[in-house]
């Protein structure tokens, strides 16, 4: 992701946003093999967010069914039933914002945050 910073102020909802990290950070760590990453990126009075790891990534068809509730699916720890996802979704929806998620083309998922600057 290539970005250009400026001197725009985001002024964030701490603790709902601090919810969001939290939840796709957590699920970054849980199913990653060795590394996960986190990109911050304002521009054009937005921000955006996005944690990626190595793992297995999303399978077929999980993607759309990973933000719905209570959604199973297999990590390192065995079968994991996830609320995380939904509820950073339903969060930044709720305050006009979105949660894209796909596999990266070397192995691996990401999760984009786009937050409009409040």
């Amino acid at each position: 992701m290539s970005c250009l910073w400026s001197n725009t102020k985001y002024y964030l909802d701490l603790d709902m946003y601090q919810e969001i990290v939290e939840n796709i950070v957590a699920n970054a760590v849980r199913f990653s093999k060795s590394k996960i990453g986190i990109e911050l990126c304002g521009e054009n009075n937005k921000l955006s967010i996005v944690v990626y790891d190595d793992g297995p990534g999303f399978k077929d068809g999980e993607i759309i069914k990973a933000k719905k509730p209570y959604y199973h699916c297999v990590d390192k720890e065995g079968t994991h039933y996830g609320m995380g996802l939904y509820i950073s979704d339903t969060l930044c929806k709720k305050h006009g914002g979105s949660m894209i998620l796909d596999n990266l083309s070397a192995g691996g998922a990401y999760v984009k945050i786009v937050l409009e600057n409040a």
